[in-house]
């Protein structure tokens, strides 16, 4: 089982697709969650789970960022 994140409207193709298995994706999960403590229930509850949860382009880009340093 894995975690499947599609870009909408990416900005190239490294923005399309990213696959991260179910014990990859955990840790990453709580990397998330630890830099943004702002978010909803809604938003961590989509963090955890394949349901096609979505996160606006201004959160992406900034997630991004803050994971490449």
């Amino acid at each position: 089982m894995g975690f499947d994140i599609f870009g909408l409207n990416a900005k190239n193709k490294k923005g399309e697709y990213f696959r991260n298995n179910v014990w990859g994706w955990r840790p990453l999960q709580m990397l998330i969650q630890m830099l943004h403590p702002h978010l909803s229930e809604k938003q961590s509850e989509d963090l955890g789970m394949n349901n096609g949860g979505k996160f606006n382009a201004k959160f992406a880009d900034k997630l991004a960022t803050e994971l490449k340093t």
